[in-house]
């Protein structure tokens, strides 16, 4: 008897000791979310980058990320990897040889994580929401050093692993975000749904549990709202973003587009052409 008692304990203690081990790993992200946004004061790519590397450099080097699971080490290596390489892109804008290395560590990246999945799959283990949302950031963001062909095969990739993530939590605002502007730029005909869109953008403003998965959510669903033409409920959407972020560059450049009639993803799609509004 007393040795079944024993077990038990040791099984309580265990499952309590993996939930307190995930509970500290999902803050370590949700806290690298944060300062994803607090990022968004700062338009200078050298200075973003500098801040970066220190925070990676930190984070490394404490105690507790020794103690992560591998997959949530990966997964927090790719979100730095992502952060890292939308800024590396604004200063290698006109160098080819920088883009191919840039193209080539994209692929080795995107590589090792679809290893990872499929060894969690594998070992009869589910990967977790962030793995999947890591996959589809890392080849949408990489579509744009793809051959067309290369990009229709992987935009459709794209959706699902977005999807896997939401079937995991179907309140996981960052997925809902990136799987409603999959619809917004994906053409009807190869599945395209702008209705879709609004659908999971309002979700994902709704479904928010972070100040950081608020305000990413509601500054692409006040644009949403924008091309919707629903002008009053999208600056009302703005603000409420602005209050969590008060000096964010992209807000900033929201407004400036939305009081020259123009949404921000209109100026997403060809920023060049609105260069000289902006700088006005």
């Amino acid at each position: 008897m007393k040795r079944i008692i024993l077990a038990l304990l040791l099984v309580i203690l265990s499952s309590f000791n993996y939930a307190q081990s995930a509970e500290i790993e999902e803050k370590a992200i949700n806290h690298f979310n944060d300062f994803r946004m607090e990022l968004e004061q700062f338009s200078e790519p050298k200075l973003i980058l500098e801040k970066i590397s220190n925070y990676e450099q930190n984070l490394y080097s404490q105690k507790e990320f020794q103690d992560f699971s591998s997959e949530t080490k990966l997964i927090l290596e790719n979100m730095i990897f992502l952060e890292k390489v939308k800024n590396q892109v604004k200063l290698i804008e006109d160098d080819k040889t920088a883009k191919k290395s840039l193209k080539e560590k994209f692929s080795l990246q995107i590589d090792k994580t679809a290893k990872t999945i499929l060894d969690l799959q594998n070992s009869n283990k589910i990967p977790s929401k962030w793995l999947f949302t890591n996959q589809g950031d890392l080849i949408s963001f990489s579509l744009q050093f793809a051959t067309l062909t290369q990009a229709i095969k992987s935009g459709l990739e794209v959706k699902t692993y977005y999807e896997q993530a939401i079937n995991q939590d179907a309140t996981m605002s960052f997925a809902l975000v990136n799987l409603g502007m999959w619809y917004y730029y994906v053409p009807s005909i190869a599945g395209g749904d702008k209705e879709k869109t609004y659908q999971y953008l309002k979700k994902a403003v709704d479904s928010a549990k972070t100040l950081s998965e608020e305000y990413f959510s509601k500054i692409i669903y006040s644009q949403i709202l924008f091309e919707r033409e629903n002008f009053q409920e999208a600056k009302k959407v703005l603000q409420e973003a602005k209050k969590i972020c008060p000096n964010s560059i992209a807000i900033q450049t929201m407004e400036k587009l939305n009081n020259a009639e123009i949404s921000w993803i209109e100026y997403s799609t060809n920023p060049k052409k609105y260069e000289k509004l902006l700088k006005d």
